[in-house]
């Protein structure tokens, strides 16, 4: 449907495997259509709809679970605010996405929305604050993340670096991100 055009039914097909998933009680973390309707409204620029989509499914997630879909749903809100210029409430959705996954064990989840909350605490000048976050993560198992989301964190750091007037450092891990990207 995406490919011919036909954004109705590629929405309608994308609700539809979120419903079958939610009928055989699966979880969807950040990898799932469940987050990655997100993406869909975006492109599609349908941030009322993305909106009302993720409040339901919280809502519905709440009373009938599982639990541990509330952390897509805290994602999705965190996005919508963030587009929206809602900074504040934004932060508070992607950090109650975290909490959500590192409450049932989704380590790789938590992490990378850590590295979502450090960037935005990083270009609102808290850099202490996204110092701390960023070096959390580094604790945690990073061969378990794809490799978009370690570029993400890379340069999270590297904007943390400048900040912090470490050129040296920020060159090191400018300089790995170009290895990374041609080895892709």
């Amino acid at each position: 449907a995406w490919e011919k055009g036909d954004i109705a039914e590629a929405e309608k097909l994308m609700i539809q495997s979120i419903s079958s998933l939610d009928k055989m009680n699966e979880i969807q973390d950040l990898y799932s259509p469940l987050s990655a309707i997100r993406i869909f409204y975006n492109v599609t620029r349908q941030q009322d709809k993305k909106l009302n989509f993720y409040r339901e499914k919280l809502d519905y997630y709440k009373q009938n679970g599982p639990k541990e879909n509330i952390g897509s749903c805290y994602h999705g809100l965190g996005n919508y605010y963030m587009l929206s210029g809602d900074y504040e409430k934004s932060i508070e959705y992607y950090i109650r996405a975290g909490e959500n996954w590192k409450s049932w064990g989704n380590e790789t989840c938590y992490m990378i929305v850590q590295f979502v909350v450090a960037d935005k605490y990083q270009e609102w000048g808290n850099v202490k604050h996204a110092r701390q976050l960023i070096t959390l993560p580094e604790r945690l198992p990073l061969s378990k993340v794809a490799i978009k989301d370690y570029a993400f964190y890379e340069k999270v750091r590297c904007q943390i670096a400048v900040t912090e007037k470490q050129y040296d450092e920020a060159l090191r891990i400018r300089l790995g991100l170009n290895w990374l990207r041609s080895s892709l």
